[in-house]
């Protein structure tokens, strides 16, 4: 079949020239709108690791407890705690990674808050409790191993990992203490 170029341009087909034709620029023109749209709504995109995980998962030490925001109240401060395992939402985690090795800790009750080391740096007895998600020393953390145990690290930290404070108890307060492979501090 033999193309004529004279009714071909007539019904709108791309002329064979370099860029400057009527079909690219309609394409041009179509993708500006599109972007357009998207900054309008807010949408823009993100790596997927960024994207909560369906609703979360329940993080769970060895002596069968769950990390948990007390009375499902995620505010900025709210003190992470240890409590039986019940499935809601104050015990659902998202993990989001920011490298290789790191990743944040983002609450499910509300995605913009995420745990974090609350005084700062690498000291025994430093709070975790909730903050604004960032990937910083205090807000991003990593699994260390000790003995036969995976304990969770905040960065900024060398010798302290996350654990159940004054023993396994229902209730007692997340804070930084020497990791160690004990039920209190080592995850399941």
């Amino acid at each position: 079949m033999r193309l004529n170029m004279t009714s071909a341009l007539r019904d709108g087909m791309a002329r064979p020239t370099r860029g400057n034709t009527p079909m690219l620029k309609r394409r041009m023109a179509a993708v500006a709108v599109a972007a357009t749209g998207l900054m309008a709504t807010g949408l823009t995109a993100s790596p997927a690791s960024a994207l909560p995980s369906d609703g979360g998962v329940p993080i769970k030490l060895q002596d069968n407890l769950c990390l948990d925001i007390p009375g499902g109240h995620a505010v900025i401060g709210a003190q992470i705690q240890q409590w039986g395992c019940n499935g809601s939402d104050a015990q659902r985690w998202n993990f989001v990674h920011v490298d290789s090795t790191h990743f944040l800790v983002q609450s499910s009750l509300d995605t913009n808050l995420c745990i974090n080391n609350w005084e700062g740096g690498d000291k025994t007895g430093n709070h975790i409790k909730l903050y604004n998600c960032a990937n910083t020393g205090d807000g991003s953390f990593n699994w260390v191993h000790r003995g036969n145990g995976t304990q969770m690290q905040p960065r900024s930290a060398a010798t302290n990992c996350l654990d159940a404070w004054s023993g396994t108890g229902q209730g007692n307060e997340i804070r930084l203490y020497p990791c160690t492979d004990a039920p209190g501090e080592n995850f399941a």
